[in-house]
Parts: structure tokens; sequence; C-alpha cells
């Protein structure tokens, strides 16, 4: 019921912060339809990511596959987010009380789609060096002499 909950919360949260922003600036065009596109994608991504989404529950052999396509699904989510609110700000660059905040928005949208990326490579990166790190203290303790 708990990784049920969790990922209702977090598609309840990428619907309104996508329907927000349809309902402020969303006008017809081939680019808006464009991106449309793509968050239909995160849509069908979050779809295949629920049947094994189990968070609460590390011990599953698939957690950080599952973990891997939820991060990249909503890296993929705010980085359009990002570039919409981008588009957003440039257009709206003769009102200057209203560009700040939709470029800060944009950053930061942006922003979390990196961070999301780091944590869908982190744990690869962290592996990596781990591995690395133990087979360089391994092969220096093995040329070390013990005293005595």
């Amino acid at each position: 019921m708990g990784s049920y909950v969790l990922f209702f919360i977090i598609l309840w949260f990428t619907w309104l912060q996508t329907t927000l922003y349809d309902i402020r600036f969303s006008v017809d065009s081939v680019y808006e339809r464009t991106v449309k596109l793509v968050h239909f994608g995160v849509m069908i991504g979050f779809a295949a990511t629920t049947l094994a989404w189990n968070p609460l529950d590390p011990s599953l052999t698939t957690h950080m596959m599952n973990l891997k396509s939820m991060c990249v699904t909503l890296m993929a989510s705010r980085w359009a987010l990002g570039v919409q609110y981008g588009v957003a700000a440039y257009y709206s660059k003769r009102y200057r009380k209203g560009t700040t905040p939709l470029v800060i928005h944009s950053v930061v949208m942006l922003l979390c789609g990196f961070g999301y990326l780091a944590v869908s490579v982190l744990p690869r990166v962290l592996g990596a060096i781990a591995r690395a790190c133990l087979r360089a203290s391994s092969s220096g303790s093995a040329s070390t002499p013990t005293p005595g």
C-alpha cells in the first residue's frame, strides 16, 4: 500500500505541473503538440515502471532498474517542463516582472532533471569507484610487508 501511495504522489504531482503549465501558457502549435508527445511518453514511462514499482522493498532484484527507470522518466518530464518555461520566458521578455519567475522556474526544472539524471547514473559510478578502490587496496596490501 505504501508503494502505491508513493507512486500516486509522484504521478499526480507530475500531472499537476504539466497541467498548470498548460492552463497558463499552452497554445495550439506544432511545438506544443511535440512537447505534449514528450509528456505522453512520460506517462507511458510511469505505466511501464509500475509493473514492479516497490521502493519500500530494496531486497527486490529489480529495485535498481526500477529506480533508474523512474529517474529517467522524471528527468524527461522536468527537462520538458524546463524547456517549456524557458520558451515562455523568452516570449514574455517585454514583461520584466513576469520574465524573472519564468526563468527561475525553467532553471529549477532543468536542474531537477540533472538531479534525476545523477541519481540514475550515480549508483553505477559509485560502484565502479568502490571496485577500483577495493582493487587498489587489495593489490597494495599484498605487497606491503607485515611487521613482526
